[in-house]
């Protein structure tokens, strides 16, 4: 009887197994918690082992540690004020891709499925490429797109694949080549929080009525980037804005209520990227860039490959860019090389649940005062107009 991982809690939800299984032997389920997991039907699994061997985690447990060619470190920021506006830092990402796919290449990334599911998909119109714009806090769905993404490459299309850490990992896993026409892109993962417990949130909080438009960090005038951004809902035109520390599921994503629990010992965060590229907010910017006066957004830009490199000079003409210290960088986004703190009441937190309304548990491990919240939300415009005032800062 196969065994993919002995240790269940250290399984990432990548669904590489899923996806290599020659007998489709493996199906995804849901387990108690909401997170998806491989189950094996033993009558057709033939011990073959090919879902062992690409499981990339268990890669990590026998010793496998990637390669990089380089270690570059970049602030970045779009020309166009409107993509960063709806973009969730300096649209790094989005820039990378949209260049691919004006060179005629496919683009795989995270978009918002039926009822804000959060699942893969492969952009190959430059005008859906808003679909992927934007970060989504919840683990998504990879379907079909590992199998999507070879059959682009063995056409000899250039394929662009963003996903998390482990995700990047498991597409090299399955691909088992080094594609030159393929060029991946990750993220500084905080962690992945529960599909079905984002399922419970919108149930327990907008009940059949879903809104029209869901952005976790939608940029206003008064909470600039640096300030986290919004919790933003939309029915038709009228748009209800929460700071994330108010909104109940960003606050318990934020203090690592909601994760899976292998993101509490993640393999992937050995400062060694299997990514030719890196994006993430650039944290920190007024020691990296105190000569930047501006709170739109900034991308951290990380550069590990010579592929990766390639592709950053050619983007890097047209846009703001500017080198800054490798390590420095790492050291303002430690969820690079480390991970999440565990809660130690996270089991008892899963179970109330399961049998709680999402608010009544939620509010059960973070009390924070609604009133002490809603004062924080009045001070942030303060504090940003006072920076002003200092000339720290300029809109």
């Amino acid at each position: 009887m196969i065994i993919i991982l002995e240790d269940n809690k250290l399984c990432c939800g990548c669904e590489v197994c899923y996806n290599v299984c020659p007998q489709k032997a493996i199906i995804l389920k849901e387990d108690i918690n909401g997170f998806v997991v491989p189950q094996i039907n033993q009558l057709k699994c033939i011990d073959c082992k090919i879902c062992k061997d690409a499981c990339p985690v268990q890669k990590r447990l026998n010793g496998y540690s990637p390669i990089n060619d380089l270690q570059l470190a970049y602030a970045f920021r779009n020309q166009y004020n409107n993509i960063v506006a709806h973009s969730t830092s300096g649209a790094a990402s989005y820039t990378f891709a949209e260049h691919i796919l004006k060179n005629n290449g496919v683009v795989f990334g995270v978009c918002w499925g039926n009822n804000f599911k959060v699942e893969h998909k492969a952009i190959i119109k430059l005008e859906d490429l808003h679909l992927i714009q934007g970060s989504k806090y919840v683990q998504s769905s990879i379907n079909d797109c590992y199998k999507q993404a070879k059959e682009f490459l063995k056409n000899g299309q250039l394929v662009y694949f963003t996903g998390t850490p482990c995700q990047i990992s498991g597409l090299k896993s399955y691909l088992k080549i080094d594609y030159s026409n393929l060029i991946t892109q990750d993220c500084i993962c905080h962690g992945v929080p529960s599909p079905g417990l984002w399922r419970k949130y919108l149930k327990d909080t907008y009940g059949s009525k879903l809104p029209d438009e869901i952005i976790f960090r939608k940029k206003k005038d008064e909470i600039g980037w640096e300030e986290g951004g919004n919790f933003a809902v939309r029915y038709g035109s009228r748009w209800k804005y929460e700071h994330y520390v108010q909104n109940l599921y960003f606050r318990l994503f934020m203090n690592n209520w909601l994760l899976r629990s292998s993101c509490f010992l993640c393999k992937f965060k050995t400062g060694k990227f299997e990514s030719d590229i890196t994006c993430a907010d650039l944290w920190g910017i007024n020691d990296l860039l105190p000569d930047i006066k501006d709170d739109r957004g900034m991308s951290l830009v990380l550069i590990h490959t010579n592929k990766g490199n390639d592709l950053f000079k050619e983007i890097a003409k047209d846009n703001f860019i500017r080198s800054i210290s490798y390590e420095i960088a790492i050291k303002n986004n430690g969820m690079a090389i480390q991970s999440v703190k565990t809660r130690e009441q996270q089991k008892e937190f899963f179970h109330d649940m399961q049998t709680m309304d999402f608010h009544k548990a939620g509010y059960k491990y973070e009390p924070e005062d609604p009133l002490l919240l809603k004062i924080k939300k009045k001070l942030y415009p303060l504090k940003r107009n006072l920076m002003l005032l200092l000339g720290k800062r300029e809109k």
